[in-house]
């Protein structure tokens, strides 16, 4: 008897797996001929509330309460990290942050470059909202060629104008577009994605101030680092 109990334990904790992976619902923007393509984007949990993911962004705001810079993770075959440029000096009108139309980022991690093969990542998004859970996405992809330099460009709405409200609105449509190509043109990626209950900024109760040089040194050392531990999980 102790067989038969095992197998159909094994086999509801695989039902369970399964059936708490629920299908992201964004739209592949791209081409065919991208370098990544995406077999597989599930959340455990869907549609996110509170918790940005797999896309989240992070305000970091000057000494004057003004928007510096946006910080940008995102999980698409690979676990990536963004910036924009510092400076934006955007101050906050009527609890909304208006933003450009498009924002070019600039790549933190991983380091280039990026080899080709199959990736099949696991990823726990923390929330920064009391009372909201965790979200874990995984991601299965392939990268055809190796990536050897990133253009990226975002585009970040609330109810459809650039920009996001400082306090999380679970009536808004929020929405967030990322376009990724290389030097010449070719596409790696392009993920477009809108979440009605959830903002992808990554909430906080006081602005995130912005960081000292040498404490940017080290986050973006610290965070090349677990880009290439990634890559070595994945046996290349």
């Amino acid at each position: 008897m102790r067989g038969p109990l095992l197998a159909s334990a094994v086999a509801l904790v695989v039902y369970a797996r399964h059936a708490a992976a629920v299908p992201i619902p964004f739209k592949n923007c791209g081409k065919p001929t991208d370098i990544i393509s995406v077999a597989a984007l599930d959340a455990s949990i869907w549609p996110p509330r509170g918790t940005p993911a797999p896309i989240q962004i992070t305000a970091i705001y000057d000494g004057s309460g003004k928007l510096d810079r946006l910080l940008v993770t995102i999980l698409y075959g690979v676990n990536w990290t963004f910036e924009t440029a510092g400076g934006m000096g955007i101050a906050p009108s009527g609890g909304i942050v208006p933003l450009p139309a498009s924002m070019p980022l600039t790549l933190v991690s991983p380091s280039l470059p990026i080899p080709p093969g199959p990736t099949n990542i696991t990823q726990t998004f923390t929330s920064f909202n009391p009372g909201a859970k965790n979200i874990t996405i995984l991601c299965k992809a392939n990268i055809k060629q190796a990536i050897t330099s990133v253009n990226a460009v975002l585009t970040l709405t609330y109810d459809g104008t650039p920009g996001f409200p400082q306090v999380n609105d679970p009536l808004g449509v929020y929405g967030a577009t990322l376009v990724v190509t290389e030097n010449s043109g070719q596409g790696v990626f392009c993920f477009d994605l809108n979440t009605p209950l959830t903002s992808l900024v990554a909430a906080s109760a006081t602005p995130i101030p912005d960081l000292s040089f040498w404490t940017r040194a080290m986050l973006t050392a610290a965070l090349a680092a677990a880009g290439l531990f990634a890559l070595r999980l994945r046996g290349i």
